[in-house]
């Protein structure tokens, strides 16, 4: 927060505006098809964005069928350029995405409000489209196992149809011996969200991967973080 500026504050007291620091405009937005067919290669589903040094960040609509997680965003030199979302193992279902990134840029209205720090880069521009944080939720699951992916359901009735943002990410994994003594299963995890209703939400463990391995005794392992999801208003 800056000593010197403008800081507007929402009626709780949080700043919306800093003349410091930049918001995070929409930059693009679109409909998916999020596929897993099990390989090293296709697990995940790439989107393309568009190239820039700037940090992207996606909020995400899930569907009614399968979880969907954001697993990385890709650099090509010093430019983000693509963002991979993965699902449950063998299936694909269709999410919309909104890309944000940090205003960048003038827009095309000639009447408005507009701010700049002293670097004299863009900071707001009320031409622009701004998500809100409207909730946050904590979410701390137990650890996951083949016969049972835990998950918690988070309502949301004074907002209908919103976006997520989940964090920090998660990812497990378990093995299980077959019982020929010479393979075992491996599975691996990730902590996702999906859509129950318009104003409901399931966050929960999923499998994302698996494949048969020389025989490893039953082990388990990964990073289970408490989970922070967003719901935000656009």
């Amino acid at each position: 927060m800056s000593d010197y500026g403008l800081i507007i504050k929402t009626p709780s007291g949080g700043i919306q505006i800093d003349s410091i620091y930049r918001n995070y405009c929409k930059q693009s937005e679109g409909t998916a098809t999020i596929a897993n067919d099990n390989t090293a290669a296709g697990y995940f589903t790439t989107i393309a964005i568009a190239a820039s040094p700037l940090l992207p960040l996606t909020i995400i609509q899930p569907n009614t069928d399968y979880f969907v997680d954001v697993i990385a965003y890709h650099k090509t030199d010093d430019n983000y350029d693509s963002i991979a979302i993965t699902t449950d193992v063998n299936i694909s279902t269709i999410i919309n995405w909104k890309v944000y990134r940090e205003t960048f840029e003038t827009s095309l209205e000639n009447y408005g409000f507009r701010i700049w720090n002293p670097s004299n880069k863009l900071v707001f521009d009320s031409g622009k489209s701004y998500f809100k944080i409207h909730a946050v939720e904590s979410i701390t699951l137990a650890n996951p196992d083949p016969d049972n992916l835990p998950y918690v359901d988070i309502a949301h009735v004074d907002i209908s149809n919103p976006f997520y943002i989940l964090s920090p990410g998660s990812i497990y994994f378990t093995f299980t011996p077959l019982g020929d003594g010479i393979s075992s299963i491996m599975r691996r995890y990730r902590i996702g969200i999906k859509k129950l209703s318009a104003t409901s939400v399931r966050v929960g463990w999923f499998i994302y991967g698996s494949s048969t391995l020389p025989f490893i005794s039953t082990e388990v392992g990964g990073w289970n973080p408490t989970q922070k999801l967003l719901i935000c208003k656009v």
